[in-house]
């Protein structure tokens, strides 16, 4: 069977993202590699008529879209530009292209029944309201209780994927080689990073944006595993960095920058101290551990401004990032964000991407004697 195509957008930039809508439109979010500007069009799904082209908020970079609900696009902010925290909701009408409302005190969380639900961050915990999804009142104030957000969170995701959309689904092939095991967990569309244990069958998901953090998951179903941590580590988006050595699960955290290790009672401890926030006469409120690489007993750790370190016990953090990339940050300079650190053949190799999280794609890779 031949496909016939339809229609044709290009307008010469990268797309970033394609979002359909529960009213037949497709909403495109595009970056200008140059400017690194993004811009947002949006189409009939059938006819591929443009609703809007290249519409811009008055931020034309660091910005994105949380969600899509009857018509209305919730964007939202970002915290600075090497920090991936979402802030601020801004409620704009595709009917009219128009910006219904704003708040730069919230932060979205999820939109269901006619209402947004998001919350205000605070140092310990956080507190969550009910807005009117078109005016952007509030409707309740729900307190600090996280359950009953991320219950409806979860019927937010159920209602969207029971709207008529018609998803690519997994190949099946008859020698069993690929298998779908989405069946017995129902949780990997949610998942950041997934760390297989190679001796047993089971691995680790690391949750997306204020999931609820850590699982075991089998086929038999998921195990929470949150103890030990706080509630602002929970509920902060999570880092890529999980390790598996000598069965024993590592993953770093971005508060207060550090590593944990899950013991045997499933309960999180601290492996490492802090890392140091003051480095190369830059400071931060935090550091986010990108990835965890181990050699034998040696442990070394890459970071999303401060480069690579090394965490040796009864020593503490040793810099090796020398001859890793730096530029000119608020406070002095700082490292390139290390995407990838793998060991391969006693050679730690790293990858550098651009400020904020490689958005705009790699800007080096690296090679380290580990002697």
């Amino acid at each position: 069977m031949k496909i016939k195509k339809l229609y044709k957008h290009d307008n010469k930039k990268q797309i970033w993202r394609i979002l359909p809508t529960a009213e037949n439109k497709v909403v495109l979010e595009e970056r200008d590699p140059v400017s690194k500007e993004v811009f947002f069009c949006c189409f009939d799904i059938e006819s591929g008529k443009k609703v809007f082209n290249q519409w811009q908020l008055d931020e034309k970079n660091w910005c994105g879209i949380e969600s899509i609900y009857k018509d209305i696009i919730y964007f939202h902010l970002y915290g600075k530009p090497d920090m991936p925290d979402h802030k601020s909701i801004i409620a704009f009408d595709i009917k009219t292209q128009e910006i219904l409302w704003s708040n730069d005190s919230l932060r979205f969380s999820s939109v269901y029944d006619d209402k947004v639900y998001c919350f205000k961050q605070g140092f310990e915990s956080s507190i969550y309201y009910s807005l009117d999804y078109l005016s952007g009142d509030i409707i309740e104030d729900l307190g600090t209780d996280i359950s009953t957000v991320k219950q409806i969170k979860e019927k937010s995701d159920e209602e969207f994927w029971k709207q008529n959309y018609l998803f690519p689904s997994y190949f099946k092939r008859t020698d069993d080689t690929i298998e779908d095991l989405s069946s017995y967990f129902g949780y990997l569309g949610g998942a950041k990073m997934i760390k297989k244990n190679e001796i047993d069958n089971w691995g680790y998901v690391r949750g997306m944006y204020h999931s609820g953090g850590f699982f075991r998951f089998n086929r038999d179903g998921f195990i929470y595993l949150i103890e030990g941590l706080t509630q602002q580590v929970i509920l902060k988006p999570a880092s890529n960095s999980m390790e598996i050595r000598n069965d024993t699960l590592f993953a770093g955290f971005r508060y207060p920058g550090i590593i944990k290790y899950l013991d045997e009672s499933n309960v999180w401890r601290d492996y490492t101290d802090s890392i140091p926030t003051t480095r190369l006469d830059a400071s931060s409120p935090y550091v986010e551990p990108t990835e965890i690489s181990c050699f034998g007993d040696r442990m070394f750790v890459s970071t999303d401004i401060f480069g690579v370190l090394e965490w040796k016990k009864g020593t503490g953090w040793t810099d090796i990032a020398e001859g890793l990339r730096t530029y000119d940050w608020s406070d002095g300079k700082v490292f390139y964000p290390i995407v990838f650190l793998e060991n391969i053949g006693n050679n730690l190799i790293a990858a550098s991407g651009a400020p904020g999280y490689a958005a705009w794609g790699g800007y080096g890779v690296y090679r380290y004697n580990v002697k």
